[in-house]
């Protein structure tokens, strides 16, 4: 990859993963490595926008949500290194929600 500036064409860059940030083509191919990614994690809900994933359960057996949000968050990072997508910790998080003792687990 090189990056003209000017009349300056500075040394290639060899790009080991991905598309170059901004590129017109990164945004389809994304779209197209996550487009399935509902139909492989099968343990919780999972829904897709843009960029951003959300994977829930609900229930009333908390042990159970737990079991089943943990296999499902295995199977999401194992599927990203298998694409070379990185995980980014800082954007990520997990909510309880209880009512009336019914809990559901957000991630």
């Amino acid at each position: 990859m090189q990056v003209r500036v000017g009349s300056e064409l500075p040394v290639t860059h060899k790009l080991e993963n991905g598309t170059p940030q901004g590129s017109i083509i990164s945004p389809l191919l994304f779209l197209i490595m996550i487009n399935d990614l509902p139909n492989d994690i099968t343990e919780t809900e999972t829904t897709l926008f843009a960029d951003d994933s959300c994977l829930f359960k609900s229930g009333r057996n908390l042990d159970f949500i737990l079991h089943k949000m943990q296999t499902s968050l295995n199977k999401l990072v194992e599927r990203c290194d298998l694409n070379g997508f990185k995980i980014s910790t800082e954007k990520n998080s997990c909510s309880s929600l209880l009512t009336d003792g019914i809990t559901s687990m957000v991630s």
